[in-house]
């Protein structure tokens, strides 16, 4: 992974005995959900089943957790201001793919059609701007994203550019249509 100046991360060191330390309070409680396919039936599901709850629950001193601790649905606030960058080398293909991501809060009625008529009203400009004018690359579109009970506005660019080049000139056209 590779940080930029100018983007604001957190580095966290993980060593072996802290992944080791981990382990067993990660696996001291446990939800187990499965969806087995294949040749199988019924009863060899149910017995796969039994062999890792046993594993478990009876090897790692597991418990199983209360219907109250199951939350279904689970989303990350982002604080206003951050900026994150992760950002993989493929040895075969050249090109990068860049998603920005403008978390715009939860789903409910109004804050949907807000969002709704800014994706209508954002989509030719930014098309136009970064594929047209800034030539960017292949693929430039821009939408909602929804996830979790939360939602935003996503920019996904394709391009033979590198991606802290192409964040810039997604952040550009933000500021551009913010003034216009």
């Amino acid at each position: 992974m590779k940080f930029y100046p100018g983007f604001r991360c957190l580095k966290i060191e993980i060593t072996v005995e802290m992944v080791q330390q981990t382990i067993p309070r990660l696996l001291s409680r446990v939800h187990i959900e499965a969806l087995l396919y294949g040749n199988l039936n019924k009863k060899m599901a149910l017995e796969l089943m039994d062999i890792v709850e046993n594993t478990l629950i009876k090897n790692m001193d597991s418990k199983y957790l209360m219907p109250s601790q199951l939350i279904r649905e689970r989303e990350v606030q982002l604080s206003d201001g951050c900026h994150y960058v992760y950002e993989v080398t493929n040895e075969i293909h050249s090109s990068s793919a860049v998603e920005t991501y403008y978390q715009c809060g939860v789903q409910e009625t109004r804050a949907n059609m807000l969002l709704e008529l800014l994706v209508e009203i954002i989509n030719e400009p930014c098309y136009n701007y970064l594929r047209t004018q800034e030539q960017l690359g292949y693929i430039v579109c821009s939408g909602a994203r929804r996830s979790s009970g939360a939602q935003g506005l996503r920019i996904v660019v394709q391009s033979e550019k590198p991606p802290t080049f192409i964040d810039g000139r997604i952040e550009a056209f933000i500021q551009y249509f913010d003034v216009s």
